[in-house]
């Protein structure tokens, strides 16, 4: 037996959004046209024909962005992450940028079976999110390429990583690529 507050769920499938969802694309190779970009805007080019919702896509490139090398003091874990003594890096800018995105797609090449540099440095320089994670639930999409060998491994890892901050890996794509 349904009620009128049931029809009223049901009617919100049909509801129409204005305010688009946003969309942050996370890519960790060192080259801004590569592989991997190719890659994410296919998929984003498919997300966008299929979304029953605005999508808006914002490209972040690690490889050009100032993070600074996590120095292991763990003040972001015993404190705060405002006591961390890295002030001049884009850390903080970064964290509201993924603070005021509904959903990501990752994407890291595969280099001697792990993620590149620029991933890495990401994650170690982020690793209080492991600890006090803010991003509960939010979809992830985890995309690995290589031309031969070790994407299954580095999609893999960076889900588990992506999964330890709240996230919530919906797929994970890996890609033999040239």
């Amino acid at each position: 037996m349904t009620t009128e507050e049931d029809h009223e769920i049901v009617g919100l499938e049909n509801h129409v959004r204005t305010e688009p969802k946003k969309i942050l694309v996370v890519l960790g190779s060192p080259r801004k046209n590569g592989t991997g970009r190719k890659i994410v805007e296919t998929l984003v080019s498919v997300i966008e024909k299929q979304a029953n919702v605005p999508v808006a896509v914002e490209y972040l490139f690690l490889n050009a962005r100032q993070i600074d090398h996590c120095r292991g003091c763990y003040l972001c874990l015993r404190e705060h992450e405002d006591n961390c003594p890295l002030k001049k890096d884009e850390s903080l800018e970064l964290k509201e940028l993924f603070r005021g995105s509904d959903g990501f797609i990752f994407i890291s090449p595969a280099y001697g079976l792990a993620v590149s540099s620029a991933m890495k440095l990401w994650i170690e320089r982020v690793f209080s999110w492991l600890h006090r994670p803010f991003l509960f639930g939010r979809p992830v999409i985890v995309l690995s390429n290589a031309e031969v060998y070790g994407m299954e491994i580095v999609a893999n890892y960076l889900g588990e990583m992506l999964e330890t901050m709240g996230m919530h890996v919906t797929g994970k794509i890996s890609v033999a690529s040239p």
